[in-house]
């Protein structure tokens, strides 16, 4: 794991030690989740938007089932 130097306002520091010393977690976990917690909600939410998208495209291959030899046809 890498260390990095962020900064933050006085009183943010104060009231997140406060907070994660009441859960009883460091500061840095406290960031490292937050930080990590927002990615995958991001990332759900681009998934959603997705498979949304493909569910309203329509799109279909029809009944027409292949085989292997066929999609391999040389």
């Amino acid at each position: 794991m890498r260390n990095i130097t962020i900064s933050f306002p006085d009183d943010v520091i104060r009231r997140g030690r406060e907070y994660a010393r009441r859960r009883s977690i460091s500061l840095n976990a406290l960031v490292r989740d937050a930080l990590r917690r927002e990615i995958e909600r991001e990332e759900r939410i681009a998934t959603d938007v997705l498979l949304e998208v493909m569910a309203s495209a329509g799109g279909r291959s029809g009944v027409r089932g292949w085989n292997r030899d066929e999609l391999y046809e040389r």
